[in-house]
């Protein structure tokens, strides 16, 4: 397994601005009214835009201007539901989600996702309607006719032009003084496309005045470029995205732990980013801890290589087998589990930061030992 050091190597060899400093910049503008909206585009399942957005909650919640996420892939029917789980949230409820019926049927990241930004008071919307995509709403066993009919839909130009019409007057509702909206969708939807030298469609760039593009690409060389060119290739249509960063999940929490100077201070967001996939898989309904050690694993190899340590993070380790064995027997004893009759876990934040900390007392004990030896070299009565 690559260890910290080699993974700082890696990542230390391009300086060019992160995914972090970009949004931070961004954020920056909007808060000057220099910019009006952020449109980050992707590929639907291959992105690290959940990731990009879980690592820098801390900078969306710092931003004078209140963040609202809106995603192609949510219906505007499900907006009512995420506003009552976000005062469910600023309660202290500990599963705002429970009775969201847009997340049902989703998957173990889609969930820890949403409930960490729910969680961090952040609102959530869906853009999707039957203006934008007449067949939103079908589920289950659809028939092969109206399957056709949904593939001709798609392929046709209505799915852009009408789309992304009816994304940019959605996403125009929540342009103002005190808000920024930051869209999530589809790399076609955000920047003009043309075919040649034809406008094949504005984009919702185009339509909304002072928006920026960001197209986010899953990469293991991060990077990114400014004035960046990209082709929908099942449109034979071209454009340009204000900025491409390829990144990565490792590269994300990396870039987010260096940007925080303090050690105690990147022990509390590494606590809060263990907690958001802790707290997800102990509340799932279905059993998905198969998947908890590498979601996690990956943040404490970020953490070492920020801090340059090799940690072994044994009480963290036991924590986790912990909660593998309960949902492993909550599973086995609910023949039908239900989301909506999620139950409580034994997994708390007291748990986790009991463990955390003692995972980390010899990192702690030598920072200790640094501070008090430098300040007594840097102290007024050495120097004398």
């Amino acid at each position: 397994m690559i260890g910290p050091t080699a993974i700082l190597d890696q990542l230390s060899n391009d300086k060019k601005p992160t995914f972090r400093e970009i949004l931070t910049s961004l954020i920056n503008k909007a808060n000057r009214e220099e910019i009006s909206t952020i449109l980050l585009g992707e590929i639907h399942d291959n992105s690290p835009t959940w990731q990009a957005i879980l690592a820098n909650l801390d900078v969306l919640s710092r931003s004078k201007k209140r963040v609202v996420l809106i995603f192609e892939h949510l219906n505007q029917d499900s907006n009512p539901d995420f506003k009552r789980a976000l005062g469910k949230a600023q309660k202290g409820s500990n599963n705002p989600l429970k009775h969201v019926q847009a997340m049902q049927e989703k998957t173990i990241d889609s969930f820890i996702f949403f409930l960490a930004v729910t969680n961090a008071g952040i609102p959530v919307l869906g853009a999707e309607n039957k203006a934008s995509n007449p067949f939103y709403k079908l589920k289950g066993q659809i028939p092969m006719e109206t399957l056709r009919e949904m593939e001709k839909f798609q392929r046709s130009p209505d799915r852009i032009i009408k789309t992304n019409e009816t994304f940019a007057n959605f996403i125009k509702e929540y342009c103002g003084d005190d808000i920024l909206p930051i869209f999530v969708g589809g790399a076609a939807h955000p920047i003009l496309l043309k075919q040649g030298d034809l406008i094949y469609d504005p984009g919702i760039q185009g339509r909304i005045p002072k928006s920026v593009a960001i197209y986010l690409v899953d990469s293991t060389t991060p990077t990114s470029q400014e004035n960046a060119p990209y082709y929908a290739t099942d449109r034979n249509s071209s454009g340009n995205y204000d900025y491409q960063v390829e990144t990565n999940k490792l590269a994300l929490y990396k870039d987010s732990f260096d940007s925080i100077p303090q050690l105690i201070d990147k022990i509390k967001f590494l606590l809060t980013a263990l907690d958001q996939i802790m707290r997800g898989h102990a509340l799932f309904f279905k059993d998905s801890t198969f998947l908890l050690k590498e979601d996690t694993n990956v943040i404490l190899l970020a953490f070492q290589a920020s801090v340059q340590k090799e940690i072994k993070f044994l009480e963290f380790d036991v924590l986790v087998e912990h909660l593998v064995t309960f949902k492993k027997s909550q599973n086995d004893n609910d023949s039908k589990p239900s989301f909506f009759k999620s139950k409580d876990s034994i997994y708390t934040w007291e748990l986790l930061k009991t463990a955390i900390y003692h995972d980390l007392a010899t990192l702690l004990h030598d920072e200790i030992k640094h501070q008090s030896i430098t300040k007594y070299v840097n102290s007024p009565t050495k120097s004398q």
